[in-house]
């Protein structure tokens, strides 16, 4: 009698996972491994060159640059994680990983010298700035379902494994009065991080330096995010989420690097397919102790969520803001900008399923398209889309977005 109650509990469960369509997709234990990662810019096109016959209009390119300049965009948020769920109870969760954002500024001055033409002897002159920053994180997070809403609280330590600020970059084109063209450009970048970036600095920690793992521990800072859901009936739900700072990453060293970039070619050379002489260099410089506080963006969203149709359809939108390098020394450095993110999800009992969605996030705008296998053992999830710093030029494809998540549990 015992067994067939078990059995006919066990049975009910599922049955009741199945119909509500969310059998596939909730796990009691899971392992995840997920990455977004896109690459923009907010001038150029990704459409016009992948044509048969690609015709560059100078004039109409340098048109496009914003008086801001030429700006070329990375970013990547790589992770690994690990959550326990107990069926109307508490979860809890372990996530490691990293933040990757990396930006570089051209001046426009050099495009329009290139679009207006020059003549023999003429020497171009441009300028531009190099940011980048990487965090590293372990985040843990715990939550609680109740009938009314649910919340998840996630305290994490972080450590700022590089920031990176160029101190000038500058660039040079000269189109000599005998055909020659020569291009030179190079600059300094400050890198402040836990310790000093030299050539061995990557195959010591790959090694196990503990003085490199001390240094990082030394660093590190912490913030808390928290996420809150609330019904608001059988269809609508509006859920809430923010991240606040609460102690700065330390960085003690900073680093001094310069590189430099030649180019070297003539008209006659062009023509006659002769290649061009080409040197770069890079070198780690001087290496001083300077204390540098930094934060992770501090960010705020709201967003409402809609299922009209139950597990079938669901509609999500909302926004919200942000602030990068919040509470900073240097008041320059922050910088306000609003979010907004929206979709729409269908779904075969979480089986299948296909999301279109846009967004304005870490200062990107992203349209794209995901779809989710599930087997509730084994779930893929993949995503493609366009990408660009200016609204204008993710609608003509400005750069490539893409997600990738490997979800094991059951």
């Amino acid at each position: 009698m015992k067994k067939l109650i078990c059995t006919l509990l066990t049975a009910g469960f599922l049955a009741s996972g199945i119909f509500a369509g969310t059998f596939f997709s909730d796990r009691i234990f899971e392992v995840n491994v997920n990455s977004d990662v896109a690459v923009l810019n907010n001038t150029i096109q990704v459409a016009d060159y992948l044509k048969k016959n690609i015709v560059i209009d100078l004039s109409e390119l340098a048109q496009s640059v914003p008086n801001s300049g030429f700006n070329v965009t990375a970013l990547a948020d790589p992770s690994v994680g690990i959550n326990l769920r107990i069926p109307y109870g508490p979860t809890i969760g372990l996530r490691v990983g990293a933040d990757v954002y990396g930006s570089l500024d051209i001046s426009k001055s050099l495009f329009t010298y290139i679009a207006d033409g020059w003549t023999a002897g003429d020497e171009i002159k441009a300028s531009g700035d190099l940011y980048c920053d990487v965090f590293a994180f372990v985040e843990a997070s715990v939550g609680l379902n109740f009938s009314s809403f649910s919340f998840v609280v996630k305290p994490a330590v972080f450590a700022s494994v590089a920031h990176a600020v160029s101190n000038g970059i500058s660039g040079t084109l000269v189109n000599g009065s005998d055909g020659s063209i020569q291009v030179n450009a190079g600059g300094t970048v400050n890198i402040y991080g836990p310790f000093g970036y030299s050539e061995t600095v990557f195959s010591e920690i790959a090694a196990g330096n503990p003085e490199y793992i001390n240094n990082v521990m030394k660093s590190l800072g912490f913030d808390l995010a928290g996420e809150v859901t609330i019904p608001l009936g059988r269809s609508l739900s509006v859920i809430g989420n923010v991240r606040v700072p609460v102690v700065p990453s330390k960085t003690s060293y900073n680093t001094s690097a310069d590189f430099s970039f030649s180019y070297a070619t003539s008209v006659s050379d062009l023509m006659s397919g002769k290649e061009a002489v080409m040197e770069k260099a890079f070198s780690y410089g001087d290496v001083t102790e300077s204390d540098y506080y930094i934060h992770r963006p501090l960010k705020a969203n709201a967003i409402a969520q809609f299922k009209p149709f139950g597990w079938f359809l669901t509609l999500y939108g909302g926004g919200g803001v942000a602030v990068r390098h919040p509470f900073a020394a240097d008041a320059s450095e922050t910088r306000l900008y609003g979010e907004y993110m929206a979709g729409a999800r269908i779904s075969l009992y979480d089986i299948l399923a296909l999301q279109l969605s846009t967004e304005y996030t870490d200062e990107v705008f992203i349209h794209k398209v995901t779809a989710t296998l599930s087997v509730r053992l084994v779930q893929l999830d993949v995503g493609i889309g366009s990408a660009a710093s200016s609204f204008d030029t993710s609608l003509k494809i400005g750069g490539a977005a893409a997600y990738v998540g490997v979800t094991c549990g059951f």
